[in-house]
């Protein structure tokens, strides 16, 4: 078994007993985030797409790496979380719903992703609220998807759209599960302070 190093140890405890759950949950969120958006413009310029989906994944990286910025400067995470949540569901994965193939795609399971994001808010209230209108906002989508769907930009072929719903399926489940357990340590780590 490999031990850890005294000095590495009493780094680490030092930055547990520092952040907060609120912290951890943020920084976990923003760190597996902008590793999301960068497989899933990856997997987007690998399976052919261009257009409206493309530039839809690169925005969601930019504005993830702005949100990150502005918490590095501001040192604001509530505001932060906000930025970030809104930002995700109500014009990123909205914006790549359409330019990727809609229904056809694995964005309704980013979606659920985004759902999560909002939940892992401190406040009732504001949780309460965003929840309820990225629901609304998502079936409008996908309403708006059923009435036109010459709107939608199609995947480039059917093999594309199997891949790209494998591939959110991988991520979103990746995301979820490292969320949960940063919620879990963290919450283990505040009751044994307390």
């Amino acid at each position: 078994m490999i031990k850890t190093p005294f000095c590495m140890r009493r780094f680490i405890f030092k930055c547990n007993s520092l952040l907060s759950i609120k912290a951890r949950i943020y920084y976990a969120l923003i760190g597996i985030s902008l590793i999301g958006s960068f497989l899933g413009f990856i997997n987007t310029w690998l399976i052919g797409e261009d257009g409206l989906g493309l530039w839809a994944t690169a925005a969601c990286f930019i504005y993830l790496l702005l949100v990150a910025l502005y918490t590095w400067i501001r040192k604001n995470i509530d505001r932060s979380l906000i930025f970030l949540c809104t930002g995700l569901n109500f014009f990123i994965f909205p914006l790549d719903f359409i330019g990727s193939g809609g229904l056809d795609s694995g964005m309704p399971i980013y979606f659920v992703a985004g759902i999560f994001s909002i939940n892992l808010l401190e406040k009732a209230r504001p949780r309460f609220i965003l929840t309820a209108f990225a629901t609304l906002n998502y079936s409008a989508v996908i309403f708006y998807s059923y009435l036109y769907p010459e709107k939608i930009v199609p995947m480039p072929s059917a093999f594309a759209s199997h891949i790209d719903a494998v591939i959110a399926l991988i991520i979103v489940s990746f995301m979820l599960s490292t969320s949960i357990h940063v919620v879990l340590f963290a919450y283990r780590c505040e009751k044994k302070k307390a």
